[in-house]
């Protein structure tokens, strides 16, 4: 059942396959990172401070797929609700434009104690925090799950087999080089970066990540 499963959803996202899920940075990006990762993922609860941070001070672009594990009950269906709020952020008029990334940040947090009936609680209390109001269903007609099963489906195209998996890459058609130490990408940027950029005076201290978390 699972190989069907995904078998249909590689079947119906074919199409997009072919570009939107090459592992590469944005348009006009000499260099980004590339995150796929997992609500409920211990280990990318542990490193997203050190991610988003290092996509910070160096000022290039982070790319991230929902990758929702299916050992993990509760995952796919916060990963739906980040839809929701990425939408939001990118309607016209928003006042606020991170607000996926801000409700990924408050269930990381909170991750320990959410559970799949508890979800939606602190899904709700993050709205409200935010002065919104979720509906009583975000995706009434699956379109927010299509969004998560494509970003699944370039999981599987690119052979992604944890969470997270973590890729620096070039614009210049190398190979996408993977960093599983996470202490070690701001130095694995700082070699990647294009010969012409001025590096800073001093190397931006890196965020340690937990180490007592293992990787799922």
């Amino acid at each position: 059942m699972k190989s069907l499963f995904l078998a249909l959803i590689l079947a119906t996202t074919s199409a997009f396959a072919a570009d939107s899920c090459s592992v590469k940075p944005p348009a006009g990006a000499a260099l980004a990172i590339v995150e796929f990762e997992d609500l409920q993922c211990p280990r990318c609860a542990a490193v997203t401070g050190v991610v988003h941070d290092a996509a910070r001070v160096y000022k290039i672009p982070l790319v991230r797929y929902d990758f929702p594990l299916p050992i993990h009950s509760w995952s796919k269906q916060a990963s739906i609700i980040g839809k929701y709020f990425d939408h939001l952020s990118a309607a016209p008029g928003a006042k606020d434009k991170n607000l996926g990334d801000e409700y990924r940040k408050y269930i990381f947090e909170n991750q320990p104690a959410v559970t799949p009936a508890g979800l939606r609680a602190y899904a709700d209390t993050f709205a409200k925090s935010k002065g919104l109001t979720l509906p009583a269903n975000v995706d009434p007609n699956g379109e927010l799950e299509k969004e998560i099963n494509v970003s699944y489906a370039c999981g599987v195209t690119n052979r992604i087999q944890h969470t997270p998996t973590i890729f620096l890459v070039k614009n210049d058609g190398s190979a996408p080089v993977e960093v599983t130490d996470v202490d070690k990408l701001y130095a694995t940027i700082d070699t990647m970066l294009p010969k012409s950029s001025a590096k800073s005076a001093t190397t931006p201290k890196k965020k340690a990540a937990k180490k007592n978390v293992a990787q799922k």
